[in-house]
C-alpha cells in the first residue's frame, strides 16, 4: 500500500491498446483531481512535475469516488453513484486473493483532510490529505444502516463476511480463519 496513486502502466502496453501513455496518465490526474468536465472526483496532485506534467494523485477513496463532491452538492442520486463505485471497488479487493487492505476510514466513507495545509511541517506533502485523525463520530454511525457511514460498512462488512465462507476468494490467501475466539471480528 502506498500513499499515493501512480499511474503504473507502460507506455508500450497503452501503445498497444492505441493509447497514448504520457496523455492518458495526464488525463487521469486531471480528472481524479476534478479538473476535467464531468469528474466526481477531489483528488489532489503529489509530486507534480510542471515541465513534464507527471504527477501522483491523493485523496482518501470516498473523494476519488465522488462522494465528497456529491455530498458538498448536497446531490443524493450523486452520493448513491459514489457509494455504489466505494462499494464496487472494495468488492475487487475483497475479491483479490490475498489480505484485503481497507485504508483506515474507507469503510466510513471518510472525506479528506484539509487541516495539513494549515501546518507550516506538513503542508507541503499533500500525501496528509488521505490521513486524517479518525472520527468516532463517523464510526457511530456506521451502525445505522440508513446513513452514508453505514451504507458502506455494512456493504464491505457483508463481502468480507461473505468472503470467509468462499473457499475460491481464500485459495491462496492468508485470509483465513484458525479456530481464533471471536474471529471473524463482526
Amino acid at each position: 500500500s502506498h500513499d499515493d496513486i501512480g499511474w503504473g502502466f507502460a507506455d508500450e502496453d497503452a501503445a498497444a491498446e492505441g493509447i497514448d501513455g504520457h496523455s492518458h496518465r495526464a488525463y487521469l490526474t486531471r480528472l481524479y483531481t476534478g479538473e476535467t468536465e464531468g469528474s466526481w472526483a477531489r483528488g489532489v496532485r503529489f509530486q507534480h512535475n510542471p515541465q513534464t506534467l507527471d504527477a501522483r494523485l491523493c485523496g482518501t477513496t470516498a473523494a476519488l469516488a465522488g462522494l465528497e463532491q456529491a455530498m458538498l452538492n448536497a446531490d443524493a442520486a450523486a452520493i448513491d453513484v459514489a457509494i455504489r463505485r466505494i462499494v464496487l471497488l472494495y468488492g475487487v479487493v475483497i475479491a483479490t486473493p490475498g489480505s484485503p487492505l481497507l485504508n483506515l476510514g474507507d469503510e466510513l466513507g471518510t472525506l479528506n483532510d484539509t487541516s495539513y495545509l494549515y501546518d507550516r511541517q506538513l503542508r507541503a506533502d499533500s500525501r496528509w490529505i488521505q490521513r486524517p485523525r479518525f472520527d468516532w463520530d463517523r464510526a457511530t454511525r456506521r451502525l445505522d444502516p440508513e446513513t452514508i457511514e453505514g451504507r458502506i460498512y455494512t456493504a464491505i462488512a457483508h463481502m468480507l463476511r461473505t468472503r470467509v465462507h468462499i473457499k475460491d476468494f481464500a485459495a491462496g490467501s492468508a485470509y483465513r480463519p484458525r479456530g481464533r475466539a471471536g474471529w471473524p471480528p463482526w
